[in-house]
């Protein structure tokens, strides 16, 4: 993560506002039209508890979103490279990191393992249509310079890396082929005895009760579970860091 992060202890979760800044004004506003409809407008007593309780539900994953936001990627560990750095057996002396446009796990890294082979931007335009992603593409200030790298054709070689990292990232591609594909390339690409290592939120109750219907964005754990063990890796560590990122290692045997 960039000096400039580090110093500020509010950047992490003032990043997620920046890149969703639509839901949080049409929500804040929202909410407060709500409260001020209820106070003035006269209506059935039998309906306003259950108006009441769905005020409560949508202002609590309003400001849920940000306080688990705040602790997530500001005030715990999953932002620093040690806890990335614990998964593994050894350290790897070839090494590549892959984003859709946003790249924060590199230069922690590099301060552990050295400068990376590789990073490789995945962004793919048809499979990444959100504009969250699009503000953060536009917004990013990587301290590395990344090669854009089709999902489906990475810029190297066989058998060429001791390791993978994807963060935060593997999720955007939103088709199950897309991401057999991916994994797919990731095979080829890690030596016999490599990883690949893949932090995500999952679409599972805590990300619920932080993210409300937002959770559905993430994807389940079976995911991370069939898709890489359908190309040959094998699942060799599976972690938390907070209720609300896990962060998976697959080795190829």
């Amino acid at each position: 993560m960039s000096e400039a992060v580090k110093k500020n202890r509010f950047a992490g979760v003032w990043q997620i506002v920046q890149f969703n800044w639509p839901f949080y004004v049409v929500g804040l506003c929202v909410l407060l039209g709500a409260v001020l409809f209820l106070a003035v407008v006269p209506l059935p007593r039998v309906i306003v508890p259950f108006l009441w309780l769905g005020m409560f539900a949508a202002a609590w994953w309003y400001f849920a979103s940000l306080v688990v936001s705040w602790w997530v990627y500001d005030a715990s560990t999953v932002t620093s490279a040690g806890w990335l750095d614990a998964l593994l057996q050894e350290r790897p002396s070839s090494w590549a990191v892959l984003h859709a446009g946003l790249d924060q796990a590199t230069p922690a890294l590099a301060d552990l393992w050295g400068s990376p082979n590789a990073v490789l931007d995945f962004f793919d335009a048809e499979e990444m249509t959100e504009r969250s992603i699009l503000r953060a593409r536009r917004l990013a200030n990587n301290e590395f310079p990344s090669t854009p790298a089709p999902h489906d054709d990475l810029p190297l070689g066989n058998d060429s890396l001791d390791l993978t990292v994807i963060i935060f990232a593997a999720h955007e591609l939103r088709h199950e082929s897309a991401r057999r594909a991916l994994f797919g390339e990731l095979y080829r690409v890690v030596k016999p005895g490599g990883s690949v290592l893949v932090v995500e939120h999952e679409r599972d109750f805590a990300n619920f009760l932080a993210f409300g219907p937002g959770f559905l964005h993430f994807l389940p754990a079976s995911t991370w579970t069939e898709v890489p063990t359908s190309v040959g890796f094998h699942q060799a560590r599976r972690t938390k860091n907070t209720p609300f990122v896990t962060a998976y290692r697959w080795d190829r045997r």
